[in-house]
């Protein structure tokens, strides 16, 4: 009788061992997808500091500058194809983050592929250069935000 009684606490043992690992894996995941949220988020702040700090920059992504766009050998055509670079990387990041399951189905195609739109509606000088990144691809290659951003860019 006492063998059965130690097989059946150290089975139980066992069993209480594998939900509490279940517990801390599932809640090691939560911490994990939390992250790479912020971290997407915190690249979007990263960008709209640049242009907050930047008079001149928040013109040239509204497109206002002369009602032209910049000359490609100037200054200004630089900045905005390194901010176009910058806000592309983040979308990117946002589609590698969904494919490898750090983010939801949901957060992507109802936070982040919205947010192309009405990002570049935001900032239309950028339209061009975020397009001409994506343009460059194969068509079956594009990922469903780079869709996106070439349907916002026309």
């Amino acid at each position: 009788m006492s063998s059965k009684v130690t097989e059946t606490i150290g089975v139980v043992a066992v069993v209480i061992s594998v939900l509490f690992v279940a517990y801390e894996l599932r809640q090691a995941n939560k911490l994990a997808t939390t992250n790479v949220t912020y971290d997407l988020l915190q690249q979007h702040n990263d960008l709209h500091m640049a242009i907050i700090e930047s008079p001149e920059v928040a013109l040239l992504i509204k497109g206002v500058e002369a009602g032209a766009a910049p000359d490609p050998d100037s200054a200004q055509y630089a900045q905005l194809d390194a901010l176009a670079a910058q806000q592309h990387n983040a979308w990117l990041n946002a589609h590698i983050a969904w494919r490898e399951g750090q983010i939801s189905d949901s957060d992507y195609f109802e936070i982040w592929i919205p947010d192309v739109a009405s990002t570049l509606d935001a900032w239309p000088g950028l339209k061009p250069h975020i397009a001409g990144r994506v343009t460059s691809r194969k068509p079956e290659s594009l990922s469903p935000i780079e869709i996106a951003i070439l349907e916002a860019a026309k």
